[in-house]
């Protein structure tokens, strides 16, 4: 079977190893030499004596990337075929949790993960474990859901423990004051 686009590419296969042995010889007489003139031979004094990283107290943009502070907590998120287990995970605002969403539904092998108060929207898949990073900033009942198998549950995020409760900023009535 010889159509026109069977004989163009055997042309160009005969071609590219013509060009392929002519060059082997070529590639391999090719010298490759390494310029160690512009090595320094010493470290000069005013860089030994200075001091590395960040004066002390300051903080530096990797120390706020890697900021070992308080240890992640995890939470696990089942999906099953009768929703999700637990229904309600409650978390504490300004903590760093990992969270790791597993889908055990075998009738609904490939579902969302959807959390829009947090901007999470992930596609779980049957006995894979999906993760990412949660830092609650703001207290309240937040819902996530499968689109797919219509199930929800809740995050409640509750203020840390031994804060005190917002003061109500209440006007007094405009009769009271004087």
């Amino acid at each position: 079977m010889n159509t026109p686009i069977t004989t163009r590419a055997k042309s160009f296969i005969k071609c590219c190893s013509v060009v392929a042995v002519l060059a082997a010889p070529l590639a391999s007489a090719a010298e490759w030499k390494v310029d160690l003139s512009r090595r320094q031979k010493t470290v000069r004094d005013r860089d030994a004596r200075e001091p590395q990283g960040a004066p002390a107290g300051e903080r530096t943009v990797l120390d706020a990337l890697f900021d070992p502070g308080e240890p992640t907590q995890e939470l696990v998120i089942l999906n099953t075929e009768k929703g999700f287990l637990p229904p309600t995970v409650r978390a504490r605002k300004g903590g760093k949790y990992l969270v790791h969403v597993v889908n055990v539904n075998e009738k609904e092998k490939n579902v969302s993960f959807v959390l829009d108060g947090f901007s999470e929207h992930h596609s779980t898949f049957y006995g894979k474990v999906k993760s990412f990073r949660l830092e609650p900033r703001k207290e309240g009942v937040f819902s996530f859901n499968c689109p797919e198998t219509s199930a929800e549950g809740r995050l409640v995020i509750h203020a840390p423990k031994g804060a005190e409760p917002p003061a109500a900023d209440l006007r007094r009535p405009a009769s009271s004051e004087r």
